[in-house]
């Protein structure tokens, strides 16, 4: 659902295509020493993959053109 209700209003969108890796749900470490340096890390971010061009609609290269009647839109991504 979008901000317009059940779907976007007519028009010509530029689109976007993301998916990454699910992390792993981290696991109880053994107990060990304890170090601050790596207690307050952030892990790294998510592999994406498809490639990333497609995450920004103005680079991906993909549009759709949505009706009165809506619609669902596939997409070939290549590279």
């Amino acid at each position: 659902m979008s901000q317009w209700g059940a779907g976007l209003p007519e028009g010509e969108y530029l689109v976007s295509v993301t998916k990454f890796e699910e992390r792993p749900v981290a696991e109880e470490e053994e107990e060990g020493p304890y170090n601050p340096a790596l207690a307050n890390m952030e892990p790294p971010p998510p592999k994406s993959l498809i490639p990333m061009k497609y995450a920004q609609p103005e680079q991906s290269g993909l549009k759709a053109s949505v009706g009165k009647s809506g619609g669902t839109f596939d997409f070939d991504l290549t590279d």
